[in-house]
């Protein structure tokens, strides 16, 4: 009789990346199945020529850009979100291998695209039109991607982004190229930063740490000149506690 043995735990993937397989594999399926009941195309939006797939790697650039402007800036509101991603997001990829995240992305570009736009968007136009199907599906978009309220508008007008070349293309590819890539690099950006601003944290710790036993062994009478006598601001006063790291989410 065959033996189930539980997979290490070293080799299991890890929560959010299942979550997202389990999230967007349902979506896939979802908009499969609607598309059959409707008996309206869906996989056969997407085209793979080297026209859309040129449009799509050339798409990717601005809001990479605007993304990595975004982390610099000081212009508001992008200081907030920066923190919200920094607090909510980021800690949930910490770990995840540049593969999984690379997997993550893909399931995103697709299954959200085949759903927003493939789906949602073409369904929509043939009731309401092009131009008022693609702004009712990016609120619906942003919507679905509360975070925060900002972050939920920010989020609709990459929805509009993508939108746009859906309904002048006419090819699933564009968008689902532009998402894809676009979520990869974010992640591997953000993922980046974190590891940098919690290398910069352990090394300030460090230092704190090496300045705050200096500062004991020259007040405990043990070593220096003047040793012994008593620092100002009373008796101890010259042993100050080394004030904390900063707490995650207030900014580099």
């Amino acid at each position: 009789m065959l033996r189930l043995q539980a997979m290490p735990e070293s080799t299991r993937r890890p929560a959010i990346v299942r979550r997202v397989i389990a999230v967007e594999g349902a979506l896939i399926l979802l908009a499969w199945g609607m598309a059959r009941l409707l008996d309206r195309p869906l996989f056969e939006l997407i085209v793979f020529d080297w026209e859309g797939i040129a449009a799509g790697l050339l798409a990717t650039v601005p809001p990479c850009a605007a993304m990595v402007w975004s982390t610099r800036t000081t212009m508001p509101p992008f200081p907030g979100v920066r923190r919200d991603v920094e607090r909510l997001i980021v800690p949930l990829f910490r770990g995840v291998s540049s593969r999984d995240m690379a997997l993550v992305a893909l399931l995103a570009g697709v299954g959200e695209e085949v759903f927003f736009r493939g789906l949602l968007q073409t369904g929509l136009a043939g009731w309401a039109g092009v131009w008022p199907a693609l702004l009712l599906t990016s609120i619906l978009f942003g919507a679905l991607h509360w975070v925060t309220p900002i972050y939920a508008l920010l989020a609709g007008l990459v929805g509009l982004y993508l939108g746009a070349f859906m309904a002048v293309s006419g090819n699933l590819i564009v968008p689902i190229l532009v998402h894809a890539l676009y979520d990869f690099f974010a992640l591997r950006y953000l993922a980046g930063q974190s590891r940098a601003l919690a290398e910069g944290e352990a090394a300030t710790g460090g230092e704190r740490a090496a300045g705050g036993g200096d500062a004991g062994r020259s007040g405990d009478g043990t070593g220096g000149p003047g040793a012994g006598a008593e620092a100002p601001g009373g008796p101890g006063g010259g042993v100050a506690a080394a004030p904390g790291p900063p707490q995650p989410g207030t900014g580099a």
